[in-house]
C-alpha cells in the first residue's frame, strides 16, 4: 500500500467521498465463542526481586483441569467502559510445575513477566441485559476481537 494514501483519504474532500459512492455495510463477524474467565488470588513470584507474594485480582481463562496459557494480574482503571472498563495488567506465566488447578492462596504459582496489557474486562451480565439499548454493540466487538486471532491465538486477545 502507498505510505501516502491514507493521508490522501484523510484530507479528501467531501465531493470526492461523495464521487466514490455510497458505503458500504460494516463486516459481518460470526458469533463470538463465549468461554469462562476465573478471577482468584495467587502465589505469585518476581524473577527480578526474587520475592513471593500471594497477590489478589489474577484472571486466566478457565479451561476446567488444563493449565491456562498466561494469566493477567489486575493493575490500576484505565478508562470506564460503557459494559466494563480497561485495566493495565501485568502478563503472568506459570512456573514450572506450578498448575495445581483452581487452588486459592498457596495454590498455583505464577511468574511476572515483562509484558503489560491493556485488558478490558466486561461484565456478561450486563451485557444481556442491556445489549440492544445502546448504539455499541459489545457482542460484535467481542467477535471482532476473535476474528482478529482466528488464525490461532494472538497475543492480544483472550476469548473469555
Amino acid at each position: 500500500m502507498d505510505e501516502l494514501a491514507q493521508l490522501t483519504n484523510a484530507s479528501a474532500s467531501y465531493e470526492e467521498v461523495a464521487e466514490n459512492g455510497p458505503p458500504t455495510d460494516p463486516l459481518q463477524f460470526p458469533e463470538p465463542t463465549v468461554g469462562r474467565a476465573a478471577r482468584i488470588t495467587a502465589t505469585v513470584y518476581n524473577p527480578a526481586t526474587g520475592e513471593e507474594a500471594s497477590v489478589p485480582n489474577v484472571i486466566f481463562e478457565d479451561k476446567g483441569s488444563d493449565p491456562p496459557d498466561r494469566a493477567y494480574w489486575i493493575g490500576r482503571k484505565l478508562k470506564k467502559a460503557i459494559f466494563g472498563c480497561v485495566r493495565s495488567c501485568t502478563v503472568l506465566k506459570l512456573k514450572e510445575g506450578g498448575w495445581k488447578g483452581h487452588a486459592g492462596p498457596g495454590g498455583s504459582a505464577w511468574e511476572v513477566t515483562s509484558g503489560l496489557a491493556a485488558v478490558k474486562i466486561m461484565d456478561w451480565n450486563a451485557i444481556n441485559e442491556m445489549r440492544g439499548r445502546h448504539v455499541e454493540d459489545p457482542v460484535k466487538e467481542v467477535s471482532a476481537m476473535q476474528y482478529i486471532s482466528s488464525n490461532g491465538i494472538h497475543p492480544n486477545v483472550m476469548c473469555c
